[in-house]
């Protein structure tokens, strides 16, 4: 990835995606990068991996891609044309596409150049139209590389929409990845059946757009009912195992820990009106 000004590397959850940026960052060729992703979650799970690999503080900037965007826009707001109380109630579009004037002017791609040897940009595939059109305007100073999946795809707005895979393979070089072994469910005895079950089904979704579930699969599907859902739950806390239900909608939620008695705990949206 080094060797490319615009590599992307594809891999599935848990095969080492965050371990080869952390490695990029540690490599002495890297120089000092800009680590961009979505969330502060995902900054914090960042810092953590590079403060267990001993990466030198100096080497790396990380942040969100919209609190950048949101930090560069305000310190120039002549040319990016961001209003002056914007820190107060932010507003992302006008911060993306200002960041995006920013890095497109003299000013703006000696500052980066400056600043850092190249940005990695985590998750990409939850980028949007306009952020990635951010990651293109740096890269018009220093290197951009890619980490994601197509087939993790969860954020996307109304107003500004998810970049789509045809584009990043046309704006990115698409490596040729190894990263093909499910590590997170082979560390510390995990369950490495399911682990490469997930592998063979993401197999399945690329080729053919679906999932067969076979008897011998690690997983069950279930009929839309909530009577079985709750006797599975049952079945589950007898043999003291840990488990969660994921259900689409919250009545769904209450019904099932109606049936189970309360002896499953609801973990409710943090915004829920009721």
């Amino acid at each position: 990835m080094l060797g490319s000004p615009r590599a992307f590397t594809v891999a599935a959850a848990g095969c080492g995606k965050t371990e080869l940026l952390g490695k990029i960052i540690a490599h002495p060729r890297s120089g000092r990068q800009l680590v961009l992703t979505h969330t502060h979650a995902g900054v914090g799970a960042l810092k953590k991996r590079l403060i267990e690999r001993r990466v030198p503080i100096e080497k790396y900037q990380l942040d969100t891609i919209a609190g950048w965007c949101l930090r560069y826009a305000s310190a120039y707001p002549e040319i990016s044309g961001l209003r002056s109380n914007v820190q107060m109630l932010p507003d992302w579009s006008a911060a993306y596409s200002g960041a995006e004037r920013i890095c497109n002017t003299s000013l703006g791609r000696r500052i980066i150049s400056q600043s850092y040897d190249g940005v990695l940009i985590d998750e990409y595939q939850d980028c949007s139209v306009q952020q990635h059109a951010v990651v293109l305007s740096i890269g018009n100073s220093i290197p951009y590389r890619g980490f994601g999946d197509p087939l993790q795809t969860v954020f996307g707005f109304n107003n500004d929409r998810c970049v789509t895979w045809p584009t990043i393979q046309e704006d990115f070089e698409v490596m040729e990845s190894m990263l093909c072994c499910p590590w997170r469910w082979y560390r510390q005895g995990r369950n490495r059946e399911l682990g490469q079950w997930l592998i063979e089904a993401r197999r399945q979704l690329e080729e053919t757009g679906r999932l067969e579930i076979s008897n011998s699969a690690p997983v069950t599907w279930l009929p839309h009912d909530s009577s079985v859902w709750a006797k599975v739950c049952r079945s589950i806390a007898a043999r003291k195992e840990t488990a969660v239900a994921i259900l689409k909608w919250p009545r769904e939620c209450k019904l099932l820990a109606q049936r189970l008695g309360g002896f499953w705990a609801i973990v409710e949206r943090f915004d829920a009106q009721t």
